[in-house]
């Protein structure tokens, strides 16, 4: 018997009801899929823009922070090596014009000559362990004039930093009489140093106020006071067989410290140019046998809106004894300022010195300095002209002016 015609068409029809239902049911699984695939997206998107947020807000995390006795790879010529070590490059070059004059004659000796030419190597051989080098040829082409006296090495120091408490130094090492003695010539806002921060050193067969020798020092209390002991050679006598030469000085920063730096061996002279703000004050005790000096110093380096302010006060008695018969019982004050004007790049600065013998006026003497410091590029490269008046106690004045470049990396 045939199914009758109504019958085949309703079996289509519930065949095709069912393909459709079907297809309906597939469509609304793709559609779920496809929602929950579009918040997988959205959730791994939303994270990942989070993520540079946390990032910038805690740098950090990506470095571990170096102890407090390590310095990072300074910026400059500097070479890394391996994950720890490092070698830097520097130098400095001051070139002067000079016209001094003659208290005799009244007339000037004019020298064009290089006051400083140095070049020098810092480093970081491993954790803690650090070195600095540096030779010099200092005024070289001045009369009387000798151009092939050549470098000499000027510093070659070994530190060795077990904590900021407690610190070894070995070798040429630069001896802190004041805080004058020990400032750095590339930092050096005002033309030079004091004329009196290097007598005694001179006098005890150092060199450049340096000496060889073996010193220890730290920073203690929140790292705000350093202090140094060192034992120096001094002067030698034939038969080498007498006391060494001891050195001893406290520093204290009442605001920002001072801390390390690849030239370990001085202290910053100027902060022109920084944000730091620096008040320290000082002293040191220096003796060998019956020679004896003591000093006292205190240092401002004030930044307000326009610009700096920074001065120096420091005092020295010195007193050679036996030991040291050319250096007589004396006394040298210094007090020094000058205002960084920031807009202009230019410090103005003076100083006013006095040198006192304890016995006898006859060779007493005072100095007046005054003079303009320009940075063109920082303390890598400035120009400076200056102004001195020597007035001894018997004698004519003097007068000296000076024109001065500074090259330093």
């Amino acid at each position: 018997m045939k199914p009758s015609r109504s019958a085949s068409l309703s079996a289509v029809f519930l065949v095709a009801g069912c393909i459709q239902a079907q297809a309906q049911a597939q469509d609304v699984d793709v559609q779920a899929e496809l929602a929950a695939q579009r918040a997988r997206i959205a959730e791994l998107e939303k994270k990942a823009a989070a993520k540079p947020v946390a990032e910038a807000a805690n740098p950090a995390a990506e470095a571990p922070k170096l102890a407090d006795t390590e310095l990072p790879p300074p910026k400059g010529m500097t070479l890394r090596i391996g994950d720890t070590a490092w070698l830097k490059v520097g130098g400095n070059l001051q070139v002067w014009a000079d016209w001094n004059q003659d208290p005799v004659t009244e007339g000037y000796a004019q020298n064009l000559y290089l006051r400083r030419a140095r070049f020098n190597v810092a480093g970081k051989v491993a954790n803690g362990l650090y070195f600095y080098w540096q030779t010099d040829n200092s005024n070289d082409g001045k009369s009387p004039k000798s151009l092939g006296t050549g470098f000499q090495t000027l510093d070659a120091v070994l530190e060795w930093r077990l904590d900021t408490a407690f610190n070894v130094q070995a070798g040429l090492i630069y001896v802190p009489t004041s805080r004058e003695a020990i400032k750095s010539s590339a930092t050096q806002s005002l033309l030079d140093t004091s004329a009196y921060a290097t007598l005694a050193t001179a006098q005890l067969q150092g060199n450049s106020n340096r000496d060889t020798g073996l010193a220890v020092r730290g920073f203690v209390l929140d790292e705000h006071l350093e202090y140094r002991l060192i034992a120096l050679q001094g002067i030698r006598d034939s038969s080498s067989n007498n006391a060494y030469r001891y050195v001893g000085r406290l520093s204290y920063n009442f605001f920002d410290k001072e801390m390390y730096t690849p030239s370990f061996t001085s202290i910053t002279s100027s902060y022109n140019g920084t944000t730091r703000k620096i008040l320290a004050i000082g002293t040191s005790y220096d003796t060998q046998k019956s020679y004896k000096l003591y000093s006292g110093d205190i240092f401002a380096s004030i930044p307000f809106q326009t610009g700096r302010f920074e001065t120096t006060i420091w005092f020295q008695s010195i007193d050679g004894g036996t030991w040291v018969t050319a250096l007589p019982k004396q006394n040298t004050f210094t007090a020094e300022a000058g205002w960084y004007f920031e807009a202009l790049k230019t410090s103005a600065w003076g100083r006013w010195e006095r040198r006192q013998y304890k016995v006898g006026d006859t060779k007493d003497e005072k100095r007046y300095w005054a003079g303009l410091t320009y940075y063109v590029y920082g303390n890598n490269l400035n120009l400076k002209a200056a102004y001195q008046r020597l007035s001894p106690n018997v004698g004519n004045s003097t007068n000296e002016f000076t024109l001065a470049l500074q090259m330093s990396y």
